[in-house]
């Protein structure tokens, strides 16, 4: 596997911009999860009507049945999708973190590797001159 794409676009990204980016990711996550875990649901306020029918008629009991029902099916479909929201903020919340560790560690690494290019080009310049100086000096 050639290591030459891979370092080519490594260098290429400009790493103190992901770095500086971030921490405003997580936050921004962390602001959405806090927004989705602390609301509350909004009680519905009915107000009971009495409808009529074409025979002028009060609704009874059997013909709301299927209302009720289907009210019901609705909330409880608006609850699964709240608690499906809740999982994938809290999901996003805990990427952008590990994704704010990792920009971290990197730019760790880099410099990290910076310092021991510029020692190995040190003792590569010192070598070489030695060679220089020993080859002048025979």
């Amino acid at each position: 596997m050639a290591l030459g794409p891979i370092v080519t676009v490594l260098s290429n990204i400009p790493w103190a911009s992901v770095i500086e980016g971030a921490p405003k990711i997580a936050d921004g996550a962390t602001r959405l999860w806090n927004s989705i875990a602390n609301r509350n649901p909004k009680p519905v306020e009915i107000e009971t009507v009495e409808a009529e029918s074409d025979a002028n008629r009060k609704l009874t009991s059997l013909d709301l049945a299927p209302l009720v029902l289907r009210t019901h099916a609705l909330e409880t479909s608006a609850d699964e999708f709240r608690v499906a929201l809740l999982d994938a903020t809290k999901l996003i919340n805990e990427l952008a973190q590990q994704n704010t560790a990792l920009v971290e560690r990197i730019e760790l690494n880099r410099k990290r590797i910076h310092r021991q290019m510029v020692g190995i080009l040190g003792v590569a310049v010192f070598l070489i001159a030695a060679t220089i100086y020993l080859m002048i000096r025979a």
